[in-house]
């Protein structure tokens, strides 16, 4: 397990940002999946933070596979941000598996801005779960290790 610190921006409006990144299987398994888990930047008019963000986890993560991305991304579908990862490779697994809608605000939500990203995996049973334990709703897929 490792964390990854995202630069710091200059304001008060920005928070201190990063991920979390942990091999899970041992030496004894012949793949060992990543899993990184992070929360992009909150603040509307930050896409270009956002896109450094995601290239310093990108960098952290290289070439791994299989490998999974949950992310509070803060960012619609269609960003640039978001583009940048399904680049790498990285495919929507909600989609994948047939599911979809909208995270924010978990009491109704209006937008999606919460994914989980994935390479070298297959996706299924993928959905939204309807809580307010949060204020986003959660994403939920099966996965199943595919190789790249």
């Amino acid at each position: 397990v490792r964390r990854l610190s995202y630069a710091k921006e200059p304001g008060l409006r920005y928070q201190p940002r990063g991920a979390v990144i942990a091999r899970i299987g041992d030496g004894s398994t012949p793949v060992r999946l990543l899993v990184a888990a992070t929360h992009l930047d909150e603040n509307p008019d930050a896409t270009a933070v956002r896109m450094e963000q995601v290239r310093a986890l990108l960098d952290e993560v290289g070439t791994a596979t299989p490998a999974i991305i949950a992310c509070d991304c803060n960012a619609h579908p269609d960003a640039n941000e978001l583009k940048l990862i399904t680049d790498s490779g990285f495919g929507d697994l909600l989609l994948q598996s047939g599911g979809g809608g909208n995270t924010f605000p978990s009491d109704q939500p209006v937008e999606r801005i919460d994914y989980i990203f994935g390479v070298g995996v297959t996706a299924a049973q993928g959905h939204i779960v309807a809580s307010t334990a949060s204020d986003h709703r959660p994403v939920v897929v099966n996965v199943t290790l595919s190789g790249r």
